[in-house]
C-alpha cells in the first residue's frame, strides 16, 4: 500500500491538474468558532465552516493542498463559489485498501458478489 506522503502526492497532482489556468481556489472544511485552522486560508466562509485560499502562483497552490493534506484536512476544489470534488487522504487510503482486497479475490468469489447485489 502507498505512505501518505505518496498519497498526498498524487492527491496535490490531480488537484492542481483540473486547473487549466489561475486562480487555483481551495477550501478545507474547519470549524474556525472553535478551534484555528492548522494551515493559513484567506477567508472564512458558511458561517465558519469554510476556509478558503485562493493563489495565482501554481507552486504556492502545490505546497498549501500538501500541507493541508498533511494536517488530515478534506481539501476540494472550488469554482466560482461552489466545491466541486473533495479528497482527503483518508478517502484514498479506503479506495485503495477496497482495490488490493478485490485484486485478491477469485472470479467466482467476484461472480458470487456481484450476484448478492439487489436490483
Amino acid at each position: 500500500m502507498k505512505s501518505d506522503d505518496e498519497i498526498i502526492a498524487d492527491l496535490t497532482g490531480e488537484l492542481l491538474a483540473a486547473f487549466r489556468v489561475p486562480p487555483y481556489k481551495f477550501g478545507i472544511e474547519c470549524d474556525a468558532k472553535n478551534e484555528p485552522t492548522r494551515v493559513r486560508v484567506h477567508r472564512i466562509e458558511k458561517a465558519g465552516k469554510q476556509g478558503t485560499v485562493e493563489f495565482t502562483n501554481i507552486r504556492e497552490a502545490r505546497t498549501w493542498v500538501g500541507n493541508a493534506l498533511h494536517a488530515g484536512y478534506p481539501v476540494s476544489r472550488i469554482v466560482g463559489r461552489v466545491p466541486i470534488e473533495e479528497v482527503s487522504v483518508e478517502w484514498r487510503r479506503n479506495t485503495l485498501r477496497r482495490a488490493e482486497e478485490r485484486a485478491k479475490l477469485t472470479s467466482a468469489q467476484l461472480q458470487a458478489m456481484d450476484d448478492e447485489i439487489p436490483f
